[in-house]
Formats: C-alpha cells, structure tokens, sequence
C-alpha cells in the first residue's frame, strides 16, 4: 500500500525502466506492452503516462471510469472478478459483456 507520491516513486519509476528495457519489436511487428498494478485504479493517469500500451486493471476498477480517465491513450484489460469465473456460463457470460457495454 503507497501514497501517490510513493507509487511514483517506488513502483512506477522501475516500471518506466523496465517499459524502456523491453524489446517492442519483433521479425517487423509490434510486440505490446502491459502495466498491471494491483489497486492501480489510484494512478491511471500517471500509469497511461508511463510508455506501455496497454493496462491491465484488477477487478476493483471499473473499466469504464478508467476509460473515462485514461481516455484513448492506452488499452485497458481486465477487471472481471475472479470469482465469477466460479459461476455457470451464464453468469461468466454476463460479466463479460458488462464489460463490453
């Protein structure tokens, strides 16, 4: 658990140094990448600002308050409940398209 100065700090300073050490690019495509934060929700402007492409969000972020937040800069993945996984199909199904709508 960091303030918002110290994630800046201690998580994403290292993050932004390992994003730069990735290889990105490979036999001409490009190879994306993805910055997961346990309880980033906090911090996405400062994460979309970090050079990967995409986020990853737990499931305690709502996708659609991050879009808002992040707008287009990065993609976002993630952020259905692990225990619906659980559930019957139906359930799973419906969780999945909540997060499409």
């Amino acid at each position: 658990m960091l303030s918002g100065e110290d994630y800046v700090e201690f998580s994403l300073a290292y993050a932004k140094q390992v994003r730069a050490l990735l290889k990105t690019d490979g036999d001409g495509q490009k190879i994306p990448t993805i910055l997961f934060t346990k309880g980033g929700g906090l911090w996405l402007e400062a994460m979309a600002e970090a050079g990967y492409d995409a986020l990853g969000l737990d499931w305690q972020t709502d996708i659609h308050q991050a879009r808002a937040r992040v707008g287009d800069r990065v993609a976002l993945q993630g952020n259905m409940d692990p225990v619906a996984l659980y559930a019957g199909p139906e359930i799973i199904t419906e969780k999945v398209q909540a997060i499409f709508t």
